[in-house]
């Protein structure tokens, strides 16, 4: 999902003053909430076939979509901080990270 907010961003030709705007704040809290709800679901899957998690699925997928969603403004309004390669597989690394701390079948 990362991957895919990142892309989205770019795709649409938003500037760094688009997303620094009233505009990006608007639609900020509509992907927070597209993203959770994508999570919480795939979560919910998870919980089907494995068993409940020991951090509730709506913390998790709050948590996490909270980080998608910040980590990707602040990386377009300064992309020469790494490549969105370099990104994105810095975040994957923390996300399995925090996946296997809290559950080992999700790392």
């Amino acid at each position: 999902m990362f991957l895919k907010f990142i892309t989205f961003i770019e795709d649409q030709h938003f500037s760094p003053n688009n997303v620094s705007s009233h505009l990006f704040s608007t639609l900020m809290p509509m992907l927070t909430e597209d993203i959770q709800s994508n999570l919480e679901g795939s979560l919910a899957v998870f919980e089907e076939k494995n068993g409940a998690l020991p951090v509730h699925r709506y913390v998790i997928s709050n948590y996490c979509a909270g980080g998608i969603i910040q980590l990707s403004k602040s990386w377009f309004l300064h992309p020469e901080t790494m490549s969105k390669e370099d990104l994105f597989a810095q975040y994957h690394t923390m996300i399995s990270l925090f996946f296997a701390t809290i559950s080992p079948e999700l790392s």
